[in-house]
């Protein structure tokens, strides 16, 4: 981060780390004499943040670790809104080891860690929270911990290890009567299910996942297309496209937005509806896409829906782009579908054929489209 402020947080940085790893009989006079004022084009937002970690130099000896944590979560969440990625990254690092007898911020480092495909940090950070949250007996965070480890495992194609987390985590949520959790436990062991081409079991979680949540759940959107991506990939492609259909206007941030509507190129190129996948595809010209979780999946998708209508060549440029960033980030399971696109690509063979969904099938998207066009009225 460049500039003064740039500067005046990688020092805070620095002697919060100092702080951390001090031994407590050790930290009068730690740091020099300091007084901390804000500068007149310092956030506002951050200023009570930034006071903390003024005060900590100044008086070390008598700083919270609580507080001190919550003014690191503060500067994070700042920094990853406005694009900082490093800094949001250090700052979220420190909010663990500032409290470390706290598995929440350990959770959120481990997400964060996750998304930037640093996965060796994500894991001892996620068994960290684990281990705490067990010991202090916060059941709720130990299975957001193991939700999140569990997602980690699946997208970097380790499916047996992430289904084991994912058991774990229902078990729990169920044992302490999380609905909520056990709801994600389900819903996020469909993805793995789906991924390794096990559908039954991937629809009946899915069944499951929507019974937990419950119709007026904030995630049934976000359900709503993971199941329209598992129809999808079995080649039920009106299905699919139906259901996506209903649920794309109920998405709202930009990154899940380009996921679905790519996954809607991919249907609708199936479901041989030639215009509908060109203007998908040209509403995904027009977005912002980011190097991010799930990007590499979502140019796949495109690259398969191309594929399927014949034009090759955007096929093979989506397939080149989707397997380079998915190695870059360790997404096993996408590099081995981004080589089979290429592979057919050269082949001039099809991807997938189209498939009548089953009775079963039918019932789960008739369901979620009662819901999402109750939920739009």
């Amino acid at each position: 981060m460049p500039g003064v402020f740039g500067g005046e947080l990688f020092q805070f940085a620095s002697d919060l780390a100092l702080w951390a790893e001090a031994d407590r009989s050790q930290l009068s006079g730690l740091f020099q004499p300091f007084r901390y004022e804000p500068e007149s084009s310092t956030p506002p937002e951050l200023r009570t943040a930034l006071r903390i970690m003024g005060d900590l130099v100044a008086r070390p000896d008598s700083a919270r670790s609580e507080d001190v944590s919550r003014a690191c979560t503060v500067l994070r969440e700042w920094a990853e809104r406005s694009g900082y990625a490093e800094t949001s990254l250090r700052f979220a690092e420190l909010a663990a080891v500032c409290d470390p007898e706290n598995p929440i911020p350990a959770v959120a480092v481990g997400k964060a860690l996750r998304q930037e495909a640093r996965y060796g940090r994500a894991r001892r950070w996620f068994d960290r929270a684990v281990g705490v949250a067990r010991f202090k007996g916060d059941h709720q965070t130990m299975v957001e911990a193991y939700l999140g480890a569990g997602i980690l495992e699946e997208r970097t194609g380790a499916h047996p290890r992430a289904m084991n987390l994912f058991r774990r985590a229902y078990r729990a949520a169920k044992r302490y009567r999380f609905r909520e959790l056990g709801a994600a436990a389900h819903h996020n062991a469909m993805g793995s299910c789906a991924q390794t081409r096990r559908f039954e079991d991937a629809l009946s979680h899915a069944e499951a996942a929507l019974s937990l949540y419950g119709p007026t759940h904030e995630t049934i959107p976000s359900l709503s297309h993971d199941v329209g991506q598992l129809f999808s990939t079995q080649g039920m492609f009106y299905l699919a496209l139906d259901v996506f259909r209903a649920a794309f206007p109920m998405i709202s941030t930009p990154a899940e937005r380009f996921v679905m509507k790519a996954n809607m190129t991919r249907a609708a190129a199936g479901a041989g509806d030639r215009d509908a996948f060109l203007h998908a595809w040209t509403e995904i010209e027009r977005m912002d896409i980011r190097e991010q979780e799930y990007t590499a999946e979502a140019l796949l998708a495109i690259g398969q829906g191309a594929q399927m209508l014949g034009f090759r060549t955007t096929a093979r440029e989506l397939g080149d782009a989707a397997l380079d960033i998915a190695t870059r980030r360790g997404e096993r399971s996408t590099v081995a579908e981004a080589e089979e696109l290429l592979r057919r690509n050269r082949d001039s063979s099809s991807t997938v054929s189209a498939t009548e969904p089953s009775d079963r099938q039918r019932a789960l998207a008739s369901r979620l489209l009662r819901i999402l066009a109750a939920a739009q009225r």
